[in-house]
């Protein structure tokens, strides 16, 4: 008897379950096949990836379709995100937003009559690409450099260069947590320019490494305005004197002048090009050394999409809703991206400090844009959720990995991503009262009293130490003064200054040493109206608690020019010979949060 009650509920079980599917087939037209009144889903549909990292998708066309709707899931995911609604004389389209090395299940969907029909699917994985970033050579106008401290309480400044381009950057408040010089120098040339169009203008934002809690925006104003040539306006930029040049949307308005947003110090400016070189340039060179750059591939995406034939009058309206708005789906396709990120992270372990910011930074910009009235409406829920949601166990996961790593960490040598860490939690607490429209930026689930134990964790229990000098051997001997530049020194990877003073003959020699780590310094000496300079090097020791750093350098002897004697030369014998000085750890002293 049991077994025959075993036998029955099975089967109903699985009679139960084909009714279901069933059902669900007929509620969604199932695949290739005719549902809700609707002709029969595109045959031949394809899914290729190409190994620059996009999807080309093909299918044949369905007679009576009036548009094709294109839909998107990632693997591991319930819903499906849209990405297009397509013309029926399209028969193909190419996904530059598509994220990388992923498992993606395409779903085309026909509309006729203004009613949903069948549908097929296609399912790929995308390439894994190798970063392939593109360096340009850059020179700067240094002279025209422009200045301006600019503290928690943010401001503005601006610079015109000699072609008479405007740069105005605004700072907004509590993008810095203390004054902090920033600069603007204009770009005078740009060589290995990439695109067929012009370079308009680009200009430096500093200081270099600079790190900022909240985006600031720099304007770019043209003094004729963009040139009417056919070639379309792109935003670009790069690091240092030319790494990691890339493009993203110029952000141009009626106004004529380009709008971009700032998250870090180098170089941002505006040029054009032609629409197929812009995109080749961008499926070419999306993936760099320090990530994905989505943005990149949104200009892509975007220039491709303005050539697609336009939707029909009369299409479904729920269809119309939806997809007129291609901003709103643009966001949503870089918040899949960003998820697809953060997934593929976990699974290879590699989730880090840099790319938690990165995500971070992009997602609260997202998040904003999609919480604006004019776009609100046309997200699904679910889409916010799977990035907040991946977002909050990335940042989790970052900040407690590295708090306790900070615990562990050798006295007086914090782990390698310390300042990183500081500036994320420093993020995190600037934003936690902000919502971005009706969103809450995710924080990994810290309140903000465990945000504070961290800032203090990470300034006490694994802080560079603030260094003093003392001297000893035979320096200490002679009673030279001696100056020090930045006193404390907090970092001894960043480059410090010595001015000694001493009496040699009954003159007063005065030396500045510029020591540039690892091991170089610059000597400059100046005695009488005469001047000397000379290169050396230098070595520094650290105890093991860290809590001293010697110092030991060699000083050559050097003769000073005197161009005000006719040619005289003074020889200017060694001011101590192999001094040595110690760096001592002031525990009064204090650094500031980097």
């Amino acid at each position: 008897m049991k077994s025959i009650k075993v036998t029955l509920l099975s089967v109903f079980i699985i009679l139960f379950s084909l009714s279901c599917a069933f059902l669900s087939q007929s509620l969604t037209g199932g695949n290739g096949g005719g549902g809700g009144g609707g002709v029969g889903g595109p045959k031949g549909f394809t899914a290729e990836a190409p190994p620059y990292g996009s999807v080309k998708l093909k299918w044949e066309a369905v007679e009576g379709a009036q548009i094709y709707v294109l839909e998107q899931k990632l693997e591991g995911h319930d819903n499906f995100i849209p990405v297009m609604a397509l013309s029926a004389a399209q028969t193909n389209y190419e996904d530059y937003l598509a994220p990388q090395k992923s498992k993606l299940t395409y779903r085309l969907q026909t509309v006729s009559d203004g009613k949903l029909g069948g549908f097929s699917t296609a399912s790929v994985k995308t390439a894994s690409v190798l970063p392939n970033p593109l360096t340009v050579q850059a020179t700067f106008a240094e002279d025209q450099t422009a200045t301006q401290s600019i503290g928690p309480e943010g401001g503005s400044m601006s610079l015109t260069d000699q072609k008479g381009v405007l740069y105005e950057l605004k700072v907004p408040a509590g993008a810095v947590q203390a004054a902090t010089d920033f600069t603007l120098t204009p770009v005078s040339d740009v060589q290995v320019w990439p695109l067929d169009g012009a370079n308009l203008g680009s200009v430096r934002v500093g200081p270099e490494g600079l790190d900022l809690n909240a985006d600031p925006t720099l304007t770019i104003t043209l003094p004729d305005g963009f040139p009417e040539d056919g070639t379309l306006p792109v935003g670009y930029g790069f690091d240092g004197n030319g790494d990691e040049f890339h493009i993203f949307p110029a952000g141009v308005n009626a106004a004529g002048t380009s709008t971009q947003s700032v998250r870090k110090a180098g170089a941002q400016g505006v040029g054009t090009g032609s629409k197929i070189k812009i995109i080749e340039f961008a499926v070419g060179h999306w993936l760099t050394q320090v990530g994905v750059n989505i943005s990149q591939l949104l200009v892509a995406q975007q220039l491709a999409d303005a050539d697609l034939p336009p939707l029909p009058t009369g299409s479904l309206s729920a269809v119309n809703a939806i997809y007129q708005n291609n901003d709103a789906l643009h966001i949503q396709r870089e918040m899949n991206n960003i998820v697809a990120q953060i997934n593929n992270a976990d699974q290879e372990n590699i989730t880090d400090c840099a790319s938690a910011t990165l995500w971070y930074d992009t997602s609260s910009d997202l998040l904003e844009q999609a919480g604006n009235s004019a776009n609100s409406d046309y997200f699904q829920s679910t889409t916010t959720q799977d990035l907040m949601g991946s977002l909050n166990a990335a940042i989790s996961k970052v900040v407690t990995s590295g708090i306790s790593e900070c615990k562990a960490s050798t006295p007086g040598k914090p782990p390698a991503g310390r300042n990183c860490l500081q500036n994320l939690v420093a993020k995190l607490q600037n934003d936690s009262n902000k919502p971005k429209g009706s969103f809450t930026i995710p924080n990994g689930d810290f309140n903000p009293s465990d945000l504070q134990d961290f800032q203090s964790t990470l300034n006490n229990s694994c802080s560079n130490p603030a260094y003093r000098l003392i001297p000893l051997g035979a320096g200490a001997e002679t009673g030279f003064g001696l100056t020090l530049s930045p006193d404390p020194i907090c970092d001894l990877n960043q480059p410090f200054v010595f001015t000694i003073t001493e009496p040699v003959e009954g003159e007063s020699i005065t030396a500045t040493f510029t020591f540039n780590p690892p091991g170089t310094f610059l000597e400059h000496v100046s005695v009488m109206g005469c001047a000397a300079d000379a290169t050396g090097t230098y070595s520094l020791q650290l105890s093991d608690d860290a809590s001293q750093a010697t110092l030991n350098w060699s000083i050559p002897s050097i003769t000073a020019s005197c161009p005000d004697t006719g040619g005289l030369t003074v020889p200017i014998p060694p001011l101590t010979s192999s001094p040595s000085f110690v760096l001592t750890a002031d525990p009064t002293a204090t650094c500031p949060q980097k």
